[in-house]
Formats: C-alpha cells, sequence, structure tokens
C-alpha cells in the first residue's frame, strides 16, 4: 500500500488518466466489512490505518484526474442497501471531493461511464425524471442526502411518507 502512494502511484493514476480507465473505490465496502464490524480492539488500530491509506488513495487519484464513480456494493452481505451510497459519499467528501464532486461521482459520472449523458446525469428537460428531492442542501453538508422529501421515480412523485407506508404493507404481508 506504501508504495501506490508513492511515485509508483502518481505513474499509475496518469496511466489511468490516458487510457480512460474509471475508478469505484467503494470505500464504505472496506469501512463496513472490516471496521466497523471489528470487535477486536486489538485489530482495529491496523484496520483504521488501512482504511485512512484507502481515503489517501482516493484522494490521491482525485487529484491527479482519474476519472471516479460512487459505489456501495450493496450486494455483500454487510452492506445496507441506500443507507450505505450515503456513506460512500461523505467517505469521497473526507478523501477531497467537493459536495458537489461526490455527488456527480454517484449521478453524472456513471452517466458519463455509460455513454448516456444525453437520457442522465443532470436535470434537465427532456432526461429521465429520477430524482431524489431532499429537504436540506447537499453542497453545504453531504449528510444532507439523506435528508430526503420525496422521490420522483419516472416521472411520478412519491412522497417518502406513502414510501415508508407501502414498505410497512409490504413487510406486513410477509
Amino acid at each position: 500500500m506504501d508504495e501506490i502512494l508513492g511515485p509508483t502511484g502518481q505513474d499509475l493514476f496518469q496511466r489511468f488518466v490516458k487510457n480512460g480507465t474509471w475508478y469505484v473505490p467503494t470505500l464504505v465496502a472496506y469501512e463496513r466489512g472490516f471496521v466497523l464490524w471489528n470487535n477486536d480492539p486489538e485489530s482495529l488500530k491496523p484496520r483504521l490505518d488501512i482504511h485512512e491509506k484507502n481515503i489517501e488513495v482516493i484522494r490521491m487519484m482525485h487529484k491527479a484526474g482519474v476519472a471516479i464513480m460512487a459505489g456501495s456494493d450493496f450486494s455483500d452481505w454487510a452492506m445496507v442497501p441506500g443507507v450505505d451510497l450515503h456513506n460512500e459519499l461523505a467517505l469521497l467528501v473526507e478523501a477531497g471531493f467537493t459536495p458537489m464532486e461526490a455527488l456527480q461521482a454517484a449521478t453524472l459520472n456513471p452517466a458519463k461511464f455509460l455513454g448516456k449523458t444525453d437520457t442522465y446525469g443532470t436535470i434537465q428537460v427532456g432526461r429521465a425524471a429520477d430524482l431524489v428531492l431532499l429537504d436540506m442542501n447537499p453542497l453545504e453538508d453531504i449528510s444532507h442526502t439523506r435528508k430526503i422529501r420525496a422521490v420522483v421515480l419516472g416521472g411520478k412523485f412519491y412522497p417518502l411518507a406513502s414510501i415508508r407506508a407501502q414498505a410497512l404493507q409490504d413487510a406486513a404481508k410477509q
């Protein structure tokens, strides 16, 4: 890991930029899987050290211009779908992204990667109307992505209260 923090890493990151290589760090997967789920205090320190080095690597990649997308590996047994994307955004900000850059890592950048910027990634007339409406500005604090008021999916408006009520009804049926 230390090697990647030096000139070897810089050379690699420049090659990524030159080749148009995209990177999805999934910092939250390491944090949740190896740091937060750790109940052995003696092994926590080295795991935290690795986590901090992972964040530093992402900081360096971002600074070098490597294209980065947000990921959360939600299929992993320790991941919490939805919640962990918010955590990933916070970790990207910790790694030196602005809140806007972190949001773009989860929205615009995947659209660019897929070649779908004519439909996805930004809010414009004629684009897919899949949105999360927030009560607070995430550009002021990335944790505000958790302040969800409603979802617009396929152009239909769903208040959070109705989504929760439907989830409770579905759970009661099981």
